[in-house]
């Protein structure tokens, strides 16, 4: 926020577009300066996201942290009626190379999966044995394209969000 707001403040000393222009009316500023700016952004009518997660042996927290916190990620989707679906891939391209790891849910977890968290928490927690060379971005378009026995993922007709969970620099 302090961007935004040391943006505008040089804007306006340099005179960008003439006199003092009058901020836009998305912009709320309080008494000490910060700016805020707000944005209507359109809801989606089916979102597919992929999670990538990292299966290296460094890697126990962070699959333990994410897979606790899968009714507030998708609590969003719940509240504005949106139809997901949510898939997890590793980072292991040698012995799973874009392979969508299965769960209780089968490959993907929907709305109308019994136990959506359930599933996630088991589905994510993909171990500690993979391989030592993460492949996140290899991973996620091998899974994107390669089929993955016939699961409709992505959806044709569905906005794409890919997570990577890593600790890899």
């Amino acid at each position: 926020m302090r961007r935004a707001t040391w943006v505008w403040v040089i804007g306006t000393a340099f005179g960008i577009g003439g006199c003092e222009p009058a901020p836009p009316s998305n912009v709320e500023c309080d008494v000490g300066g910060v700016c805020t700016v707000a944005y209507q952004q359109r809801a989606a009518a089916a979102v597919d996201v992929l999670f990538v997660v990292d299966d290296s042996c460094s890697m126990e927290h962070e699959q333990d942290e994410l897979s606790e916190h899968f009714a507030t990620f998708t609590r969003f989707f719940d509240e504005a009626e949106t139809d997901y679906a949510v898939a997890v891939v590793t980072t292991d391209t040698e012995r799973a190379p874009g392979v969508l790891v299965n769960g209780p849910a089968g490959r993907l977890i929907t709305p109308e999966s019994s136990a959506p968290a359930a599933a996630f928490r088991e589905m994510v927690r993909v171990g500690l044995a993979g391989w030592g060379t993460e492949r996140g971005l290899e991973a996620s378009s091998l899974a994107l394209t390669s089929g993955n026995s016939g699961v409709d993922f992505p959806r044709e007709d569905a906005d794409l969000s890919v997570i990577f969970v890593s600790d890899e620099e």
